[in-house]
């Protein structure tokens, strides 16, 4: 038999038909991780090779327009120097392209309410709410921005909102990765 509580945003579950079971030593299991067999956690990511300072790479998040609310987090990797940023509340004439996002337990038929795009036509960045320096001009950087190495920092993304990630290169031709995880809860706090 398994039991388990929410204990101060972890999951812990008690496994009494292990071997050794002891009450004494819980399992604790974070909540994302939990979110991956409630079937509610999802993944999307993108590359593009040759990013040019004139032209920096964007990548749209769609909020729901419904009661889900989007925990989210995001790592850029680079193969040079640049500036990543994340903007609210921004504002695209165009989508831009739609990556496909896959449920993070691959058994699962449940699909994402959070929308992702690359290249959108963007008219207004919006209000700037993190920004990273990723690098110097000697050694090829990478890093994380907007809590990926902390979940602690995820961000719950506005309903019905446009997020923005935008990475702007130091030189020409720089090769980029994003890489976004996020898990879908109901909004308790409607009532």
């Amino acid at each position: 038999m398994n039991a388990a509580i929410t204990v101060s945003g972890r999951e812990v579950e008690y496994d009494t038909a292990a071997a050794g079971y002891n009450e004494a030593y819980p399992i604790s299991v974070d909540v994302e991780h939990h979110k991956i067999h409630e079937e509610k956690h999802f993944i999307a990511q993108d590359i593009d090779l040759s990013v040019d300072i004139t032209g920096p790479k964007y990548w749209l998040l769609k909020s729901p327009n419904t009661a889900t609310r989007c925990h989210v987090t995001f790592a850029i990797r680079t193969g040079g120097p640049g500036v990543a940023e994340g903007f609210k509340l921004a504002t695209v004439s165009a989508n831009g392209t739609e990556i496909t996002s896959s449920n993070s337990d691959f058994n699962s038929s449940n699909t994402a309410e959070l929308d992702v795009f690359y290249d959108p036509t963007v008219t207004d960045d919006g209000t700037r709410v993190c920004v990273n320096w990723m690098g110097n001009n000697t050694a090829a950087p990478t890093g994380d921005i907007g809590g990926t190495s902390k979940r602690e920092n995820e961000f719950i993304l506005k309903q019905n909102d446009n997020f923005l990630v935008k990475f702007t290169p130091s030189n020409d031709g720089t090769e980029v990765s994003l890489c976004i995880d996020w898990y879908e809860v109901p909004d308790n706090t409607t009532g």
